[in-house]
């Protein structure tokens, strides 16, 4: 199982169901697929030519505090880091 892993963290196999996408890149990416099924529950998927990559969930805005996708607290909203988390 460590190749077919490795496979999927170097972008070789989507990162989501493991279908073959194309020549390793360097980076996890998923297949249209799975992409959608990523934005349905909730995640941010980006566009990276032929294929996506996952970004991570959603910031959700509650009366102008945001909810962390990382730790699940609500914290103010402003342009700094959302958790103490994110820092690490």
């Amino acid at each position: 199982m460590g190749e077919v892993v490795e496979m999927m963290l170097d972008g070789t196999l989507c990162g989501g169901c493991g279908v073959f996408l194309d020549s390793a890149c360097g980076y996890p990416r998923i297949c249209e697929d799975c992409a959608s099924e990523f934005r349905i529950a909730g995640r941010t998927v980006e566009r990276n030519g032929k294929f996506f990559i996952d970004c991570g969930m959603k910031s959700v805005v509650v009366a102008n505090k945001v909810i962390c996708p990382t730790c699940n607290s609500l914290r103010p909203r402003r342009n700094t880091v959302l958790c103490r988390f994110r820092r690490r």
